[in-house]
């Protein structure tokens, strides 16, 4: 798991919210860690057995992030939203499973690794846990739109991180490339098990 860690954050040190990431390395790594014991972890391995694709899943009840020490700034924004999502819900133990932490190593991306980790997370998800629905945070217009195109429904939208964004943001404003927002999203899981229910009837 430190391995699938140290790769992701070698895909995200780069961007202006994960600056001084290596600062954090302990605290994100003690985080991927209780994400790794207490939820359920995806990841795609090359030839050479290093992780190059990850995704992660846990109950939305359940905060990775139990230090006291300073969070960077990007973690400090996931956490509060988090926290958002379990009140706008009112989630109990069980009913929604958060995504995310999703990433690819920059070499493999065209390999579309994400996408069918999801295919198969989503399955297991249906055939093996209680999950009424699946939720997600997009901060990315890549990350909405792909989460949009996989069939989740946006319900909350927060807002941009940013100063600079905020006019390009709401009610019609373009969703530019490089734009870092929030946008809490929901996949019903429920209604996926009913159809498959159906369609063996």
């Amino acid at each position: 798991m430190d391995q699938a860690m140290m790769m992701r954050f070698n895909e995200l040190k780069s961007l202006p919210y994960y600056q001084n990431l290596e600062d954090f390395y302990d605290t994100e790594l003690e985080a991927g860690r209780n994400m790794f014991n207490n939820g359920l972890t995806w990841g795609a391995f090359n030839e050479n057995g290093e992780v190059v694709a990850l995704f992660i899943a846990f109950d939305l009840t359940f905060e990775p992030y139990t230090t006291s020490k300073r969070l960077l700034r990007a973690t400090e924004k996931l956490k509060s939203m988090r926290e958002h999502s379990r009140q706008i819900l009112n989630s109990k133990p069980g009913e929604y499973c958060y995504v995310g932490y999703a990433v690819a190593r920059r070499d493999y991306r065209r390999l579309n690794l994400l996408t069918r980790i999801a295919l198969l997370l989503k399955d297991d998800l249906l055939q093996n846990f209680s999950f009424k629905s699946a939720v997600a945070i997009a901060v990315s217009r890549e990350g909405f739109q792909g989460l949009t195109n996989y069939g989740f429904k946006a319900i909350k939208y927060f807002g941009p991180w940013g100063e600079d964004d905020k006019n390009e943001y709401y009610l019609g404003g373009e969703i530019k490339e490089g734009m870092t927002f929030q946008v809490l999203l929901i996949y019903n899981l429920d209604k996926e098990k009913d159809s498959i229910r159906n369609a063996k009837l």
